[in-house]
């Protein structure tokens, strides 16, 4: 479950260039309560969470706190994490598992391809920061669980190379 708030800049501070996505941790967090401690289909200790900041609701601080006491892994939600996580789905599971993926963050299209950022994706190297949902979708086929679910919440902003400035001064994404 990636939930991705905060986007950081290699020198760590914020990101003056990708607002951030004030939901999205409690949104991943929430996810994985249900599916884990509510429904009961995952094992929490099978729960993965990748996180770029903390929940803002009360409620999810604690289905967080719940999760992890239960077992549940809390990651970052860097560009290289997420993929090492998403490599691991592969394997994950067995022929009467089920494997849920979960993404809230931004999201975008270039030029026919569709990624998603992750907490330290860069707006001038867009391509080669943002994970491509096509890498995603291919882990999740080729895992071995019966049954696979993925969701992808992620605004999605429609980039040309020549918007770039655009996107990196705010305007390219709305609220």
């Amino acid at each position: 479950f990636v939930g991705v708030r905060d986007f950081i800049e290699p020198d760590g501070k914020l990101s003056k260039g990708i607002k951030s996505v004030p939901y999205a941790v409690d949104d991943a967090v929430d996810l994985a309560h249900v599916f884990a401690l509510e429904l009961k289909l995952l094992n929490p200790r099978n729960v993965t969470l990748a996180l770029s900041g903390s929940p803002q609701k009360s409620e999810s601080v604690s289905r967080l706190q719940s999760l992890k006491t239960a077992g549940a892994r809390q990651v970052d939600g860097s560009y290289t994490r997420i993929l090492q996580e998403v490599s691991r789905i592969r394997v994950a599971g067995g022929e009467r598992g089920l494997i849920v993926v979960s993404f809230a963050t931004h999201g975008f299209s270039l030029n026919g391809e569709e990624r998603l950022f992750a907490q330290d994706s860069l707006l001038d190297t867009i391509t080669d920061t943002g994970l491509k949902i096509d890498t995603v979708i291919d882990a999740v086929t080729k895992a071995k669980a019966a049954r696979r679910i993925l969701l992808l919440d992620a605004c999605r902003e429609r980039l040309r190379l020549t918007a770039v400035r655009a996107a990196t001064d705010g305007s390219g994404m709305s609220e």
